[in-house]
């Protein structure tokens, strides 16, 4: 809950307890807390403070991981997935005007691995070259009388 009168905030958790106890449920004492609002609400990968939201370290670490992971890949197929999670977490990142942090993290992509992707927009997705992509390869194939 977030309001800015910490009085009325005290007074509602004995009817909220109450409530829940109704349907045998309990707040857990070690997740609940009072701090101010203008220090924000982490809330679905951000952090929602008044007037914005930023995304939460977290959501930016784990971006990073996305891709170390693809940094790491040793074929194409392993490359598809790892752009997918890069490319859910540049969606999420999106939406919290974090363009210098997309711009930061997409940058550490390593440039063997970049020779098979594409940046499309301004850093608004990562696609795999059509040329590598493996549905493209077969019809290449086939059209050369390889198969």
């Amino acid at each position: 809950m977030i309001h800015t009168d910490r009085n009325l905030l005290l007074a509602a958790i004995p009817k909220i307890r109450a409530k829940l106890a109704e349907y045998h449920l309990r707040i857990n004492e070690k997740k609940f807390y009072l701090q101010h609002y203008r220090k924000g609400v982490e809330f679905t990968g951000a952090v929602v403070k008044p007037h914005r939201a930023y995304a939460c370290n977290r959501s930016i670490n784990n971006f990073a991981g996305a891709v170390a992971k693809l940094n790491r890949a040793k074929n194409i197929e392993e490359i598809e997935k790892a752009v997918s999670s890069v490319n859910s977490y540049i969606g999420l990142l999106r939406h919290y005007h974090e363009y210098k942090t997309r711009r930061r993290i997409v940058n550490r992509i390593k440039p063997g691995i970049m020779e098979y992707l594409d940046i499309k927009g301004d850093y608004r997705s990562i696609v795999v070259k059509k040329q590598y992509r493996p549905r493209a390869q077969t019809l290449e194939r086939i059209r050369n009388g390889d198969y």
